[in-house]
């Protein structure tokens, strides 16, 4: 289990949605939370794309 902060600090920890594009990833954080992000190495930036929480 993660934090977001977690994921920003150490992105390619997290789960890749597909093995030919690696920089998709997605990761659990908290109990009920799941976010997806692609990771831009060149530009240093993460990009979320798609948070789920449940309650």
């Amino acid at each position: 289990m993660s934090s977001l902060a977690d994921v920003a600090e150490r992105p390619w920890d997290a789960m890749a949605l597909a093995n030919d594009e690696p920089e998709y990833r997605q990761v659990i954080f908290g109990t009920y939370g799941l976010v997806s992000f692609y990771v831009d190495d060149t530009a240093e930036i993460i990009r979320v794309f798609d948070i789920t929480w449940t309650g």
